[in-house]
């Protein structure tokens, strides 16, 4: 659950992929998330924090699918359009968790997370 100031909308990516695919990419972020707060207590992170800097190589990950379809498509940014359907299955990831509680900021062109309930 996310809680935040305002109502919080999760949107629908861009990349048409089977929604078995989709599925499986939120398990792996939920998976992620839950590694970085538990090693990173009260910490903010974001899609670059988790999937970005020494670790956007996702070759061999579910992430994977989503930048294929991205780069077989000839999406002027790839990485980006990716980045931004990450986002917004991150966002959809931590509205939907019933056991932790998340507080959500916007930056400027990014938004960020910290969980608050321990």
């Amino acid at each position: 659950m996310i809680v935040s100031e305002s109502k919080v909308k999760v949107s629908a990516i861009s990349a048409n992929i089977p929604a078995v695919d989709i599925e499986i990419i939120k398990i792996y972020i939920q998976g992620a998330v839950y590694s970085f707060c538990k090693n990173n207590p009260n910490s903010w992170f974001s899609v670059r924090t988790l999937f970005g800097g020494e670790n956007t190589d996702w070759s061999n990950t579910p992430l994977n699918k989503i930048y294929n379809y991205h780069f077989k498509e000839q999406s002027n940014n790839p990485l980006q359009s990716s980045a931004i359907d990450v986002g917004r299955l991150l966002k959809s990831v931590l509205a939907d968790d019933k056991t932790r509680v998340f507080e959500m900021k916007k930056g400027f062109k990014t938004s960020e997370y910290r969980q608050v309930n321990n």
